[in-house]
């Protein structure tokens, strides 16, 4: 039940928590109810709010302790990638943040210690709390009681143990020595199953109660300790007292169950939990289970560690299949703990992805190893289509899919993030070995991704744009200057409402300024498979799809029936270099003599390829015809050279379905690759004059809305579309005023300046205006400022250019409304400053 505020009536104890020596002046027996109060709240918060919520649930008894022993801030404590904070966060004064609806908003999912003295640092990122205790460890060492710091401790685990920078922070630890704890929570999974060399052996001390050998903790220097039953607030925090204090570098290994509290894996045991957090749930989380204490699923507290502990190793990767024998002999509901803590039965996976069918966030989350549960969507979003990295990814997926009995090369690869992405349980099923799941390691996935391409295989990296920060000196070394046909599937790029550690906003500036990388920005699901078909092109491999050499161009005809075949003004694609010299893209062939409507198809790339995944803009475009009112979704007319489209050329009478001309969102009806255009040739989608648009990649469609809106009374006069109500149809965008026809161009890239294109504009076009949805500074739209700035030329125009972008700063959980509303992002905005700067 839950009172007039929304908050619980049974989490008095809880409330009543200010700070950690509040933990630590409770009895044992209190200590177990505020285990259970803090469970049933995270799972009700979970269902209002939604977040980081397995992970959490298997580290409740391990935070409860941490602060029972230990004495923050003095003992600074460390919480790798630290979304496993959240009961930390309530422990440290900010419990009301997760009781209270109208207060969810007032933390992060991560700590930061612009909230609490308790919090050391922001992150979000995984693999550096070692490497961080160690630099806070050095600094105590070296000052001494001056340093204010008494232990350090780093908590790691659900899968950030597998980064590369893990291993390196225990190489320098144990070296350096001193007081340092490193407590590993082992819960048998990562973001999806956990994956790597180095969980056999961490299974086998599992098995073994710690005892096994090799260890490859000892192995680095460290003291071991084991323990097993890591829900049992008791063992743990003896086992932390153990360790305090201590005076040399200690891993203290302890094996959680993601997701303790969820409902069970559907073997039948439900655990009525959600009865317990006050809320209404499906029949399958609240049958006639027991509610003794808390009615939480997880380790058994008589027994040593979980059901699935006595693994030896992974068992055999074969048929998909769940072993329910863990479900028919698990412990008795009698056994849960007071804690709330039942044994686990969604444990022991044999098939190869290591957990249950669930994909992430779309299902209901179950305990143990269930990939829905590493992220939970709240209730309230529960039935929405998919988000755009889902929707293009699952296309992606199926486009490669078609291609793997033909190409034993092609291999999609993506490090510990596949379920966000669109990459589902049942494409990994049978994909077999054209999918590989790396662990947490993006610069190991590039590296590894270079090496297939070396070897002439087909590599396809695919994870979220903040996450290849971590790899970027990869990019330059193995990828770039090798010249490795490598296919980069960056998502969740540009603007969005992320917190400060997962904002993509930088990923132009990043990807798109390596020399010898190809980054394209595609604004429909047709171009984004055709670029996808481009980027992963077989170099003159005979796998069934037509050579280079043997790729005719496209006859004018023929590309006004396919949306990619015209290539924008001049129909040609340029580089330019830093010396201001105009040179033909090495990555294009030209159709020589061809009609104008060839558009130059090319030869495979010759490096890597980074395709900015659309994002919301282009995927509610897509799905709302309206939201692009020159083109209407629809390819735009023709523009060859000599040619000028109008918006007289818009048909008005015909329907405006979402680009019906093009290739449907089925990847089998994706462009051949005799098909293509070229990718690196700007689209003009509307011809004008005096004011020409180029809006890139998720920013196009505020182009068009820009356009159509200074266009309106012209549109009206000549005669344009009408609504049967009289209004015309692209009012309602902008201020009104002097009619304009204004040219607007789809990019298509951003990695190279399409030249002809931009001189084409010269002689009737006073204004140019870019649009971005990143960084500016450093972005892309600087580039065609430069060009015009340093390309002068006597007796000529030389237009004026207008950079819209965001700015260089961090930003934290603003909507992507608010955000273009700071940046100028906006229809209103965008057309008060064009007029104005034309007066």
């Amino acid at each position: 039940m839950t009172g007039a505020s929304g908050s619980f009536d049974s989490d008095a104890l809880l409330r009543s928590i200010a700070g950690p020596d509040d933990v630590k002046r409770l009895s044992d027996a209190e200590v177990h109810e505020l285990c259970c109060q803090i469970r049933r709240t995270l799972l009700r918060y979970g269902h209002l709010h939604g977040g980081h919520i397995g992970s959490n649930l298997g580290m409740v008894e391990a935070t409860v302790a941490l602060h029972r022993v230990f004495d923050s801030p003095r003992d600074r404590i460390v919480f790798d990638v630290s979304h496993q904070s959240y009961v930390h966060k309530m422990l440290t004064g900010r419990a009301a943040a997760y009781l209270d609806a109208d207060r969810f908003g007032e933390v992060t999912g991560f700590t930061n210690p612009g909230e609490s003295e308790h919090d050391q640092f922001v992150l979000g990122h995984t693999g550096t709390s070692i490497s961080l205790a160690c630099g806070l460890a050095k600094t105590r060492d070296m000052e001494g009681e001056a340093s204010g710091i008494g232990n350090v401790v780093a908590i790691i685990g659900d899968g950030s143990l597998s980064s590369g920078v893990a291993f390196e922070g225990l190489n320098n630890a144990a070296e350096q020595g001193g007081n340092l704890i490193v407590i590993v929570n082992d819960n048998e999974m990562s973001i999806a199953g956990d994956f790597g060399g180095m969980y056999g052996p961490l299974a086998r001390l599992r098995a073994s109660d710690g005892t096994a050998q090799p260890n490859l903790f000892e192995a680095f220097g460290f003291e071991y300790r084991y323990v097993g039953r890591g829900n049992d607030v008791d063992a743990l925090t003896a086992a932390f007292r153990e360790v305090k204090d201590i005076d040399h570098p200690v891993v203290v290994h302890i094996h959680t169950l993601k997701g303790a509290g969820y409902p069970d894996c559907g073997c039948g045991r439900g655990c009525g939990c959600g009865r317990d957090a006050g809320l209404s749930v499906p029949s399958e989380r609240s049958d006639d289970a027991s509610q003794e204490g808390c009615g939480m699923h997880g380790a058994n507290r008589e027994g040593r560690g979980m059901p699935g502990a006595n693994r030896e190793g992974r068992g055999i990767h074969g048929a998909i299949e769940r072993d329910d024998s863990s479900c028919r002999n698990a412990a008795p509901e009698s056994s849960a703990s007071d804690a709330g803590v039942r044994p686990a039965c969604n444990v022991s996976h044999t098939e190869p992805w290591h957990s249950d069918h669930c994909n992430l966030s779309d299902h209901d989350p179950h305990e143990g190893q269930c990939e829905a549960s590493h992220w939970q969507n709240p209730d309230a979003a529960l039935g929405r289509p998919d988000d755009p990295r889902k929707h293009y990814g699952k296309l992606a997926m199926a486009a490669l899919e078609l291609r793997f009995a033909n190409e034993p090369g092609l291999v999609v690869i993506s490090p510990a993030t596949p379920g966000s992405n669109g990459i589902t349980h049942e494409f990994r099923e049978r994909a077999g070995a054209h999918y590989v799941d790396t662990g947490i390691t993006e610069s190991h996935a590039v590296v590894f991704a270079a090496g297939i391409a070396r070897a002439g295989g087909t590599p396809v990296v695919a994870t979220t744009a903040s996450f290849f920060q971590r790899a970027y000196d990869q990019f330059f070394q193995e990828m770039s200057l090798n010249r490795s046909r490598v296919t980069v599937l960056d998502f969740l790029g540009g603007l969005s409402g992320s917190d400060n550690t997962h904002s993509g906003a930088y990923d132009v500036t990043m990807f798109a300024n390596i020399p010898g990388v190809t980054m394209l920005a595609p604004t429909s699901q047709a171009d984004f498979l055709a670029d996808l078909a481009w980027a992963t092109m077989p170099d003159g491999h005979d796998d069934g799809a037509r050579k280079p050499d043997d790729w005719p161009c496209l006859s004018a005809t023929e590309g006004r029936d396919i949306a990619d075949a015209h290539d924008g003004i001049g129909g040609n694609a340029f580089a330019h270099d830093h010396a201001g010299e105009q040179k033909r893209s090495e990555q294009t062939r030209s159709c020589e003599g061809a009609s104008a409507g060839c558009g130059g198809l090319v030869a495979p790339p010759d490096g890597p390829v980074v395709i900015r995944v659309p994002g919301e803009p282009i995927l509610a475009a897509e799905r709302d015809a309206s939201l692009l009112p020159l083109t209407g979704g629809r390819p735009a007319p023709q523009v060859d050279s000599g040619d000028t489209a109008t918006a007289d050329d818009v048909d008005c009478d015909s329907p405006r379905p979402s680009r019906p001309s093009r290739p449907s969102g089925n990847p089998s009806d994706a462009l051949s690759i005799g098909q293509m255009s070229d990718p690196l040739a700007w689209r003009v989608t509307h011809a004008g004059s005096r004011v020409a648009i180029i809006g890139l990649g998720n920013t196009y469609p505020l182009a068009e809305r820009t356009a159509a809106a200074l266009m309106r009374d012209r549109s009206v006069a000549a005669g344009g579309c009408r609504t049967d109500a009289g209004e015309d149809t692209v009012s309602g965008y902008g201020p009104s005023g002097t009619s304009l026809n204004v040219t607007v161009i789809d990019p298509r890239q951003c990695s190279s300046l399409d030249v002809a294109a931009l001189e084409s504009l010269r002689e009737d076009h006073e204004l140019v205006v870019t649009l971005e949805d990143g960084q500016l500074e450093g972005g892309w739209g600087e580039k065609v400022t430069a060009y015009y700035a340093n390309h002068r030329i006597d007796g000529a125009r030389t237009p004026r250019v207008l950079n819209f972008g965001a700015d260089k700063e961090f930003t934290d959980r603003v909507s992507l409304a608010d955000l273009n509303e700071r940046y100028g992002l906006t229809v209103t905005h965008l057309a008060k400053v064009i007029r104005a700067a034309l007066v």
